[in-house]
C-alpha cells in the first residue's frame, strides 16, 4: 500500500471503523484506522488519498489544528474529506462542523444510515479526485525544475557573456595582432592591433584569405599551419615574414592556437 493512496478512516464508535475498511478493502481501496483525531493529523501529513471521518470525531481538542493543517495544504493539494452525519433533523453539532469546514473546501458529507455501496462510491469518487491533485503536483514539480534549469542556464549565458564581453576588450585594445580565421584560411575577425601592424581595416580584411598577409615565397606555410591546427596542434612563436597592405615585408613572431567550439569541434 503506498501511504499517499491510503484512505484514512476515523469512526470510534461500536465498529463503524472496521466495517468501513471492510466495505473499501471489497472495493480494492486500502485503508488505515485511526484512533483519533491526532493520529489522523498525522498521517496525513506523512501522507493519504482521502479521509472518511464521523462528525462525533470532530468534537476533540485536536480539532483546532486539525483544521490548520487543512488550511495549509501545498498549493496542488485539496484532500478529499468524507464527513458521515447523523440522520435524522440537523444537530447544532451539524451545523458547527458545516461551519467549522466552511473555509477548507473539499468536503463530502454522507447521512446515516449510510449503504456499503455508496460508501464505496465516495471513497472511489474521492480517490480519483486526489490522483488528479496528485498528478497537478508532479507538472509542478516538472516546471519548477524546468525553470530552475533556465534560470541555471540564464545565470550560466549571463556569466558566459560577461567573460566574452572582457576577452572582446582585451583582445580590441590589445597591441598585437589578434586574428581568427576559419580551417580554410578565410580571417573572421580582426582587431585594432591588426589593423595597426597590416594596415587593412577589418571591413577591408574580413572574409578574405589570411594569405594576402603572406609574401609570395611564405605562401605553402598556411598549408602547413592549417594542418596543424586542424590535428588540434598549437604552433608557437613561428619566426616568418608578412606583408603589410603597403606591400613593406617584416618579421614576425606567430602563434596560432585551435578554437573549439561547445561540442569540441575546431
Amino acid at each position: 500500500m503506498k501511504i499517499e493512496e491510503r484512505i484514512l478512516i476515523l469512526a470510534p464508535l461500536g465498529e463503524d471503523a472496521v466495517n468501513a475498511a471492510q466495505v473499501l478493502a471489497r472495493a480494492g481501496i486500502a485503508s488505515d484506522v485511526c484512533l483519533n483525531l491526532a493520529e489522523v493529523t498525522e498521517k496525513f501529513l506523512a501522507g493519504a488519498g482521502a479521509l472518511i471521518i464521523t462528525e462525533e470525531s470532530l468534537t476533540s481538542d485536536e480539532t483546532g489544528r486539525f483544521i490548520q493543517v487543512l488550511r495549509n495544504q501545498e498549493a496542488w493539494s485539496d484532500i478529499p474529506i468524507v464527513i458521515i452525519t447523523s440522520g435524522g433533523d440537523v444537530t447544532s453539532l451539524s451545523v458547527n462542523m458545516v461551519t467549522l469546514f466552511d473555509s477548507v473546501g473539499n468536503i463530502h458529507l454522507l447521512e446515516r444510515p449510510l449503504r456499503a455501496i455508496t460508501l464505496a462510491s465516495a471513497a472511489q469518487v474521492a480517490v480519483r479526485a486526489r490522483q488528479k491533485q496528485y498528478q497537478l503536483k508532479l507538472l509542478l514539480e516538472m516546471r519548477a525544475r524546468a525553470e530552475a534549469k533556465v534560470n541555471q542556464y540564464a545565470a550560466e549565458l549571463l556569466r558566459s557573456n560577461k567573460d566574452l564581453q572582457q576577452l572582446a576588450a582585451i583582445v580590441a585594445s590589445s597591441d598585437d595582432a589578434i586574428i581568427s580565421k576559419d580551417l580554410k584560411g578565410i580571417i573572421a575577425s580582426w582587431n585594432k592591433g591588426a589593423e595597426r601592424i597590416f594596415g587593412y581595416t577589418a571591413a577591408e580584411i574580413i572574409g578574405q584569405s589570411v594569405t594576402v598577409l603572406f609574401p609570395q615565397d611564405h605562401i605553402n606555410e598556411e598549408t602547413e599551419i592549417i594542418r596543424r591546427i586542424s590535428k588540434g596542434e598549437r604552433v608557437d612563436h613561428y619566426e616568418t615574414i608578412r606583408r603589410r597592405k603597403d606591400g613593406t615585408l617584416f618579421p614576425i613572431s606567430l602563434t596560432v592556437s585551435p578554437i573549439r567550439n561547445a561540442a569540441g569541434v575546431i
